[in-house]
């Protein structure tokens, strides 16, 4: 094994250790990150296709009831629901830990950082999307409010020289 230094962004130095120590610690973690993969992916996918079918369900009846804030809510629960399979299915993609070489459990440990790492970004884009689609109902409410107060305004004002208009055609003589 080489002594070849990986320097991190903090400045520091990191080598290779004897693996005789490396490998039995390593193989305890690959077979809990096993257990904790195998729980994600057959826990998560059910979780997550509830979660699809519920939002479809939300997203026809805010449809078919014309509540559009339905509609957006619905959006966001499929989207998320689809996010988190793909999250919980990119471990699945490392599921294995039947490596007995230390070259072999570096790269299974590899491929389980990376598969990580996609679920932690699409938990961004989940986290991004509510953001998104939350937004979106406030800034709709925010302008139906303001478009409905332009009216309410309108509409008094009308309603102040139609009385006037009105009082003085009763005091008209007939």
């Amino acid at each position: 094994m080489t002594q070849d230094a990986y320097w991190d962004e903090l400045g520091l130095a990191w080598t290779a250790i004897n693996p005789e120590i490396m490998a039995p610690r390593l193989k305890a973690r690959l077979r809990r990150q096993t257990i904790l993969g195998r729980l994600t992916v057959f826990g998560g996918l059910p979780l997550c296709m509830a979660g699809a079918v519920l939002g479809a369900w939300t997203l026809w009846r805010g449809a078919t009831l014309e509540a559009w804030f339905f509609v957006t809510r619905g959006l966001a629960i499929i989207t998320l629901s689809l996010l988190g399979g793909f999250a919980a299915w990119s471990f699945h993609a490392a599921g294995t830990d039947k490596s007995d070489s230390l070259a072999a459990m570096v790269a299974l440990a590899l491929r389980r950082a990376q598969a990580r790492l996609v679920a932690i970004r699409l938990g961004l884009v989940g986290l991004g999307t509510t953001a998104l689609l939350g937004s979106l109902g406030y800034v709709l409410r925010s302008l139906l409010a303001l478009v409905l107060a332009l009216l309410d305004a309108r509409a008094r004002t009308e309603v102040a020289k139609l009385r006037v208009l009105q009082n003085l055609l009763a005091e008209e003589p007939r």
